[in-house]
C-alpha cells in the first residue's frame, strides 16, 4: 500500500503526524490527510444544525478527495467522542468505493478493538501502535503475520496472535507537521511536541490504564540531545513560535530534565507550554523550567479529596505533594492553569467548593474544569460498574462509543451537571476575583448562581485568551479559518502572538 489517506476530526493528532513520517521514510509512501472541521461540535460550543451542515459538506468534499486521490488505504484515528461519527462516514464512503479498504486506529480503536470491528464500513483495527501494522501492510504480509491487527475472515472476527509496541527513540524521527499544516494552518499557533510516548502512571481515568497491553516498555522517551535536535529542526522548517510539550509527563526524571532544560534555553530559546504532575513539581524544577523559557503552565490536581484521589483515580499523590507543587508553581511568576475534575465518585458539592476556596489562594490564570467521562477500556469505567456506579448497560454503551464529552457534562445526571456548571462558574471567577469566589463558594451560595450559569463559557474564554491558553487560541484560530478565511486567521495568530509571548525570563 503506496498511497494512504488519513482521515481525523478537528484537532491535531500527533499520532498521524509520526506515522506519516514513518510511512514516507520506511516505504517512501504518499501520504495525505483529511481533516474535519468539527465545527459547532467540539468543546467551544455545541448546535447540532450547523454542526450537521458542516458535517455534509465536508463529507462531500472527502468523496471527493478520495476520488481525486485514489488511495489504497483510508486510515481513520478517532477518539472516542468522535467515533459513531466517522463510522458513519465510512460507511457511506464504503457505499460509493466498495474496494478501498478502511482501517481503524487512535485511542477508541485501541481500547474497544473487538467492537469497533463489528462496523460495516470498517475492514481493518489498529489495536495500539501503528508502525507494526502499516509495516506489515505495506510489506504485503499475510494479515494474521501482522501485529496489533484486526481484521475479518469469513464472516469471523479475528484478533491479533501478537502485539507490539514501537520503539520510536530507537529510530527518532520528526513529526510530519507539514502534513497537518497544509490542511489545518491554523494548528501551527502551537507546534505540539512530544518527546516520550506511554506514561510511568496508570491513572484509571486515562487511556494508559487499559489492562490488554502490548508486551514492552510502558515509557520510551528521546534522549535530552535527540528531543533538542528535533525541536530545533521544527522551529527552522516551520518558522514556529511556541511549542506546546503535550507529553503525559512533561518531567519525569530530575537528571534529563536537567540536561534537557539547560539545552532548550541555549539552543531552542522559544517559549514553550507544559502540564506538570504534582510529585514531580519542587522549587528547582520550577526555577529550570522558567529559567528555560516556559510561558505558560498546567497543573494536574484533579481533586483535593485524597481518598477518593486515591481510590477511583489511581492517583498515589498527597495532598501536601500538591499543596508543595501549587506553592512553588505560584511563587514562580509563571502565568498557570489548574485541572480539576467535577463528578468522582465518593466526592461531594463541598469537596469541589473546598478545592475551590483551596486553588484561589494560589492566583491561577484559569481552573481547566471538566467532568468525569467514562470511556471504554479505562479501569475506572470497569471500576464504576462493579461498584453499581454505572449500569451494566451503560458499560457497553460506553464501549460502543456512546460516550459524552468531558468539557460539558461527562457522565453526570441533570443535578450533578447543574452543580457541575456552578462550580465551573466559580471556577471561572477565581482568575477575575479570588475573594469574590470565596465568598460564592461558602455554604450553599452556589445554588443562587443558577441563572447565570451559562455565563462560565464567557469567563472561561476571557481567562484562557487573557493568560496565553493556546489550545483555546487554535480554537478561535480554528473557527476563524473555516468561518473567515486564513487571511482573517492570521491577523487573529498575530495578536495571540504578541499577548502570549513573554519577555526574557531568564
Amino acid at each position: 500500500m503506496k498511497k494512504i489517506l488519513f482521515l481525523y476530526s478537528a484537532y491535531e493528532s500527533y499520532g498521524i503526524e509520526m506515522l506519516s513520517s514513518f510511512l514516507k521514510s520506511a516505504y517512501t509512501a504518499e501520504v495525505e490527510l483529511f481533516q474535519f472541521s468539527g465545527l459547532f461540535d467540539d468543546s467551544v460550543t455545541s448546535w447540532r444544525g450547523a454542526a450537521e451542515f458542516f458535517l455534509r459538506h465536508e463529507t462531500g468534499k472527502l468523496i471527493r478527495k478520495i476520488r481525486e486521490f485514489s488511495p489504497d488505504l483510508l486510515a481513520v484515528s478517532c477518539v472516542s467522542n468522535d467515533f459513531l461519527k466517522l463510522a458513519g462516514i465510512t460507511k457511506e464512503v464504503k457505499t460509493r468505493f466498495p474496494s478501498l479498504p478502511v482501517i481503524f486506529g487512535g485511542i477508541h480503536p485501541t481500547m474497544s478493538p473487538d467492537r469497533v470491528i463489528t462496523e460495516s464500513g470498517i475492514d481493518f483495527v489498529c489495536e495500539g501502535d501503528g508502525e507494526p501494522v502499516f509495516s506489515g501492510l505495506c510489506q504485503g504480509l499475510a494479515y494474521s503475520e501482522i501485529p496489533n491487527l484486526w481484521y475479518r475472515h469469513n464472516g469471523r472476527i479475528i484478533a491479533p496472535e501478537k502485539r507490539e509496541t514501537f520503539d520510536f527513540s530507537a529510530r527518532p524521527l520528526l513529526p510530519d507537521k507539514t502534513l497537518v499544516y497544509h490542511q489545518a494552518p491554523y494548528f501551527k499557533n502551537s507546534c505540539t511536541f512530544q518527546f516520550s510516548r506511554g506514561c510511568l502512571y496508570q491513572c484509571s481515568f486515562c487511556c494508559h490504564s487499559r489492562a490488554n497491553r502490548a508486551p514492552g516498555p510502558r515509557f520510551m522517551y528521546l534522549t535530552p540531545e535527540q528531543a533538542i535536535f528535533q525541536l530545533c529542526e521544527l522551529r527552522d522548517q516551520h518558522r514556529i513560535k511556541r511549542f506546546l510539550f503535550d507529553d503525559d509527563l512533561f518531567i519525569f526524571d530530575r537528571e534529563w530534565s536537567r540536561i534537557f532544560l539547560s539545552l532548550y534555553s541555549e539552543k531552542v530559546g522559544i517559549p514553550f507550554y507544559a502540564v506538570l504532575h504534582p510529585r514531580f513539581t519542587d522549587r528547582e524544577m520550577v526555577e529550570l523550567i522558567k529559567s528555560a523559557g516556559c510561558f505558560k503552565l498546567e497543573l494536574a490536581v484533579q481533586t483535593m479529596n485524597e481518598s477518593a484521589r486515591k481510590k477511583w483515580l489511581h492517583r498515589a499523590e498527597s495532598n501536601q505533594e500538591i499543596l508543595r507543587a501549587l506553592y512553588w508553581v505560584s511563587q514562580s511568576g509563571i502565568p498557570f492553569n489548574i485541572q480539576h475534575m467535577c463528578g468522582i465518585p465518593e466526592t461531594t458539592v463541598e469537596d469541589d467548593l473546598a478545592a475551590l476556596r483551596t486553588y484561589s489562594r494560589f492566583s491561577p490564570s484559569r481552573i481547566f474544569c471538566f467532568c468525569l467521562t467514562y470511556y471504554p477500556g479505562c479501569s475506572i469505567t470497569k471500576q464504576a460498574m462493579e461498584s453499581g456506579v454505572i449500569s451494566s448497560l451503560r458499560y457497553q454503551e460506553i464501549r460502543d462509543g456512546q460516550v459524552s464529552n468531558f468539557e460539558h457534562t461527562g457522565d453526570l445526571d441533570t443535578s450533578g451537571a447543574e452543580y457541575a456548571a456552578a462550580i465551573r462558574l466559580i471556577s471561572s471567577v477565581i482568575p477575575i476575583s479570588p475573594v469574590l469566589a470565596r465568598f460564592l463558594s461558602r455554604g450553599s451560595r452556589y445554588r443562587m448562581l443558577k441563572p447565570f450559569l451559562q455565563l462560565y463559557r464567557f469567563l472561561d474564554m476571557f481567562n484562557s485568551i487573557r493568560s496565553g491558553e493556546l489550545t483555546v487560541q487554535t480554537a478561535v484560530l480554528r473557527y476563524a479559518y473555516y468561518l473567515f478565511g486564513i487571511r482573517a486567521m492570521r491577523v487573529l495568530a498575530s495578536f495571540f502572538e504578541r499577548g502570549s509571548t513573554p519577555g526574557d525570563t531568564k
